[in-house]
């Protein structure tokens, strides 16, 4: 692998990270090097590449791939950061996603009282 960084295709990306025959130390490793950003995180089915591809802003800045986060491995520190260092507003009111996992995820962010005002008042809205 190169060590400028490695710009490859999703499908690619997808496929190599979902991988059984490419071990975890090597996924990382290649995760290290991405460039590539992927729009959506409901096809990445190891949770290590999603912690690792969260703290490295490798998916879309998205209430989708925030929720699809949160319905696989609930509010997390590396959530919770993915979603604090966003300099974008997140709009929550037009997901199409899980409305029960919608209100459980805002539920957790009251709870948690973790997330920066912005960010909390577009989950909170969620919720009306």
């Amino acid at each position: 692998m190169s060590t400028e960084g490695v710009d490859d295709d999703e499908e690619i990306i997808l496929y190599i990270l979902n991988s059984e025959q490419v071990n975890e130390e090597t996924k990382e490793m290649y995760i290290s090097l991405l460039k590539t950003v992927l729009h959506d995180l409901s096809k990445v089915m190891d949770a290590n590449c999603r912690d690792d591809l969260l703290n490295r802003h490798l998916v879309d800045e998205s209430a989708e791939n925030i929720c699809e986060y949160f319905s696989k491995q609930s509010l997390t520190e590396v959530l919770i950061r993915f979603i604090n260092e966003i300099s974008n507003e997140l709009d929550f009111s037009l997901v199409d996603y899980d409305e029960n996992i919608i209100q459980q995820f805002a539920e957790y962010i009251q709870a948690s009282n973790k997330i920066v005002d912005t960010h909390y008042r577009s989950i909170d809205y969620c919720r009306i």
